[in-house]
């Protein structure tokens, strides 16, 4: 008897950051939200959306609190933002769609920073607060193995000087990663 060959399924938050992505690099609008929802995209939810080309960042956007009403809703606009709105990259081209590869890190536990001892960079996330000024480096970012490392990228982010009194926030993610294959385990600067 053949062996048959193994069901691999995508997550359906994947599926649906490629499909923004495409459809608006292709089509020049934004993938619509298709009701109903499944019971777990209804929620709201802060997510963050990594592109990766060829082993390397090619744009991430996200945001720790959500801004959109569904969680489907977020992860379209932040795929559509990581694609074309990163300032630290050109816009994502017709020619690459089929390059990239998606993360998608669901935002989970966001509370005050308590205990910096007790801070993991590889686990934790960091948002650093004042006014209008926020900055945010995800967890296990690469080159970031120390929480002073973290926290001085989040104020630079934040475009603060380093003494500045801040909110120090923490929080986790739930990372999904495409089952492609063709990913990185930390997310670059």
């Amino acid at each position: 008897m053949p062996k048959q060959a193994a069901l691999i399924v995508q997550d359906p938050l994947v599926v649906l950051a490629r499909q923004a992505v495409n459809r608006f690099i292709r089509q020049g609008e934004l993938l619509p939200v298709v009701e109903p929802l499944p019971i777990d995209q209804r929620r709201s939810q802060g997510v963050y959306v990594s592109l990766i080309k060829a082993g390397q960042l090619r744009g991430c956007v996200g945001s720790v609190q959500p801004q959109q009403a569904s969680l489907a809703k977020e992860v379209i606009y932040m795929a559509v933002a990581a694609a074309v709105h990163d300032p630290r990259f050109s816009p994502v081209q017709l020619d690459e769609l089929d390059q990239l590869s998606y993360i998608v890190d669901l935002v989970e536990n966001l509370a005050l920073l308590k205990n910096r001892s007790a801070h993991d960079p590889a686990v934790d996330g960091l948002r650093v607060l004042r006014g209008r000024n926020q900055g945010v480096v995800l967890p296990n970012t690469s080159g970031i193995t120390t929480f002073e490392q973290q926290r001085q990228l989040a104020y630079q982010r934040a475009g603060l000087e380093p003494t500045t009194a801040t909110t120090l926030e923490r929080f986790q993610v739930r990372r999904i990663i495409e089952l492609s294959g063709n990913y990185q385990e930390t997310i670059s600067l």
